[in-house]
């Protein structure tokens, strides 16, 4: 066989293997990240527990707060099987845990310092308030079974604590 021809052939069979592997290998890099799960709401909450009892806000304040992350961690899974809660209804309570309890009402209050915070803290006070006033609300329409109460209270749920950040 002639040499040119012979390195012709050992080129298309270079190229075609390197093409096999990298086809393959992409499809297992796919499959790789696929399998990473993001934190669920209960770990961002556990987090957000440790970060409550690392700024010492005081005793009443962190046990209020880890109340409110107690409820949310019970509530997640009686909301996945409750057969009238919406999706919506579940995402609001998720964006409740995962955007409007760490991002808009404890962070804020735990980043001022000491001084600021006594400035801050009937707010703060309020919107815990409001927080476990509303999970006492979530945790009795969940024993009810009406759909449109569902419905209703996930619209009421949405605009409430999407309203800058405050409840």
């Amino acid at each position: 066989m002639d040499p040119i021809i012979t390195l012709i052939v050992i080129a298309i069979i270079a190229v075609a293997a390197y093409s096999l592997i990298k086809h393959y290998s992409k499809e297992k890099t796919k499959d790789a990240v696929v399998e990473v799960a993001k934190p669920s709401p209960t770990q961002d909450l556990l987090a957000l527990n440790l970060v409550i009892r690392k700024a010492a806000i005081g005793t009443t304040l962190t046990v209020r707060c880890e109340s409110i992350i107690d409820k949310l961690i019970i509530l997640f899974p009686k909301i996945e099987k409750h057969e009238c809660a919406s999706g919506e209804f579940a995402w609001t309570v998720n964006r409740i845990a995962s955007e409007y309890l760490p991002n808009k009402c404890i962070m804020p209050f735990i980043k001022l310092d000491t001084s600021a915070r006594d400035g801050a803290l009937d707010e703060f006070v309020n919107n815990i308030q409001t927080l476990e006033q509303e999970l006492l609300d979530i945790e009795a329409l969940l024993s009810k079974h009406d759909k449109k109460e569902f419905d209703n209270k996930s619209l009421f749920l949405k605009a409430k604590f999407n309203a800058e950040g405050k409840a």
